[in-house]
């Protein structure tokens, strides 16, 4: 074999390898303290006391003053709660000696301090766990640790650990919450509570209590009694509430039977309240009919007094501007009038009969009866023609400016004159433009039929609508017995301005009246003829208003 110099540098096979360790994610379990290092901590803890229900303000300094009178103290510690920084209400004293800390439980142990009745017990890990009797079963204390926190109820003298589900008592016990004696139930008895403080008292002082048989055979009768008293009193509660259900009920039916009389008598007092009111109704409607009737009565009165006046003046005056009456069948050869003025039995012949009258009247318009037509709403509505101090015949005018179409307000005048002629109305189309009316009129406390004839002339931006009775129907020859004598002419223009925003359009109307061309008629009969045209012009006139913007209208 061969060596090496002192000064040479050694082969790299003979270096100490770096290996790595065969486990290396495991780690060696930590060492057990042995029975000696517990021994040494046990015997820290033999002199130390635990002191619940300190006041807030109690700081360590305080404790230790407050426990260093009983003897040496080696360390006095008030529990802080970390989070809050405040005192949690319960400390831990170590004296240096067993017999000052038996000293300073047995002094300040129950004890009041500023208003605040004291807990001190032994905090030793050999301190007694005194126990409690009473017949519910056997609760031993619990020393609180110095980790722990333990709430206090200041005044009471009653503890709470936040780690643990035990309730220390007055005296210091601890109680669980499903093994806590009832000491506040009703049905405990006077000797009950005694007994049970008293076993409570002699646990806190001797640390254990026997609990002997009559303690326990006196907690099972207090038991049963109780128990007995329990059922009895959910008897009667439950025989309480069926009787208040049951008045419950009874009232109801009460208040529905008040109900239903009151309603009845209500309904009794309805019917003969609505029986009074109707009647009141039908008096007020009946004195108002009455009322209106003694008005017409006067405005006819009126009327005739206002005829008479007109006629007299219109007598003094004498104008001569006065027109003939169209179509006159007074002082006329009868056979002639009757052929030109009467309607044919044969349907053809009786067309063209109402055609040739009518267009005769339209004529009669262009010659003589286009300048009765109005141009404006100042000449009046009436007009009286006199003949012999007697009256003729009657003029009735009419004239309106509307926004409308003449199509449109030519429609309006249209139909209002073919249904303007009273109830029983009967309207026969001869063609588009022509018909054939048949009315009712009450004349004399009889209806007498009358037969009318209508046409319509559409030109551009105007349309004429005529109408007149007729004096002789060979199909009726009973029909217009005292021959009254009727011819109109409404003529619908178009008024427009080309910077108008909106069609105008003018109504001009003129119609000759002659009741009872046969003999005069009087001033009554003519009163009451105005009367029934008026009414027919303010149908007209609301029909007109509702469809259509009028500037003016008689």
């Amino acid at each position: 074999m061969l060596s090496t110099s002192s000064g040479a540098a050694p082969s790299t096979s003979m270096l100490p390898r770096n290996l790595p360790p065969p486990y290396p994610d495991r780690r060696l379990p930590p060492r057990h303290p042995s029975c000696e290092d517990r021994s040494m901590a046990t015997n820290d803890d033999q002199n130390k006391v635990i002191v619940v229900g300190l006041c807030k303000s109690v700081d360590d300094a305080g404790l230790k003053d407050m426990f260093d009178c009983f003897g040496a103290v080696a360390e006095a510690k008030v529990i802080v709660d970390e989070k809050k920084h405040t005192s949690c209400g319960y400390g831990f004293v170590t004296y240096t000696n067993a017999a000052s800390k038996h000293k300073a439980i047995k002094h300040m142990h129950q004890k009041c301090v500023d208003g605040v009745v004291l807990t001190v017990k032994n905090a030793g890990v050999n301190a007694d766990r005194p126990s409690i009797s009473g017949g519910l079963g056997n609760c031993r204390t619990k020393t609180p640790k110095e980790g722990h926190t333990i709430k206090v109820e200041h005044g009471l003298g009653r503890t709470h650990d936040e780690n643990d589900d035990d309730t220390v008592s007055e005296t210091g016990h601890v109680y669980s919450e499903n093994t806590r004696p009832n000491v506040a139930t009703s049905d405990r008895s006077e000797a009950d509570d005694d007994h049970h403080r008293g076993h409570t008292q002699d646990g806190a002082d001797e640390g254990t209590a026997p609990c002997c048989p009559e303690d326990g055979e006196r907690a099972t009768r207090l038991e049963k009694d109780r128990m007995r008293k329990t059922k009895y009193r959910k008897q009667k509660m439950a025989q309480v509430d069926a009787l208040k259900y049951e008045a419950q009920i009874l009232e109801q039916r009460l208040e529905k039977l008040k109900a239903d009389h009151s309603n009845h008598h209500k309904k009794a007092r309805h019917s003969q309240g609505r029986g009074a009111m109707w009647q009141q109704i039908c008096v007020a409607e009946a004195a108002n009919k009455r009322d209106s009737l003694t008005e017409q009565q006067n405005l006819y009165r009126s009327l005739e007094e206002h005829l008479h006046l007109a006629v007299s003046l219109k007598r003094k005056m004498a104008l001569a501007n006065d027109v003939p009456l169209c179509f006159d069948p007074r002082g006329r050869p009868s056979e002639a009038y009757y052929a030109q003025h009467s309607l044919a039995r044969h349907p053809v012949a009786r067309v063209q009969s109402v055609h040739a009258m009518l267009d005769a009247q339209f004529h009669q318009l262009a010659d003589t009866f286009v300048a009765k037509l109005p141009t404006a709403d100042h000449d009046g509505t009436f007009g009286l023609v006199l003949h012999h101090d007697e009256i003729s015949f009657l003029e009735t005018i009419k004239f309106g400016v509307v926004y409308g179409r003449v199509v449109d307000v030519a429609d309006v005048v249209w139909r209002h004159l073919l249904a303007s002629r009273g109830p029983g109305t009967k309207v026969e189309m001869l063609d588009d433009d022509a018909c054939f009316i048949q009315a009712l009129q009450h004349i004399d406390s009889t209806d007498t039929p009358h037969h009318y004839i209508a046409k319509r002339y559409v030109e551009p931006g105007r349309q004429v609508l005529q109408s007149r009775n007729v004096l002789h129907d060979t199909l009726c020859p009973q029909q217009n017995p005292f021959k009254d004598h009727m011819v109109s002419w409404v003529v619908v223009e178009d008024m427009s301005h080309p910077q108008d925003k909106y069609p105008t359009t003018c109504i001009r109307g003129y119609s000759q009246t002659c009741l009872r061309s046969t003999r005069s008629a009087s001033v009554q009969e003519y009163s009451v003829y105005m009367n029934d045209l008026t009414k027919r012009n303010d149908s007209l006139n609301s029909d007109l208003h509702r469809r259509f913007r009028c500037l003016v209208l008689n």
